[in-house]
């Protein structure tokens, strides 16, 4: 079993989230030479992904399950 990459996004600090009291809880996954890996548990129908955050750099990966 391996998961691939099958797109990235790209946004820079104009596209990040907003951060602070009333935002959902944003689970942690990894943290790996600066970025922060995270999901959000509710972002509708959208493919399984994941976010990578870096200062004000933010870009999110599609992942695909090959089994």
């Amino acid at each position: 079993m391996a998961i691939k990459i099958s797109q990235a996004n790209v946004r820079g600090d104009s596209g990040s989230r907003a951060t602070g009291e009333g935002c959902a809880v944003v689970p942690t996954v990894l943290y790996l030479r600066g970025w922060r890996f995270h999901f959000y548990s509710n972002e509708g129908a959208e493919p399984i992904h994941i976010h990578a955050q870096k200062g004000e750099a933010e870009c999110k990966y599609w992942l695909d399950l090959e089994l």
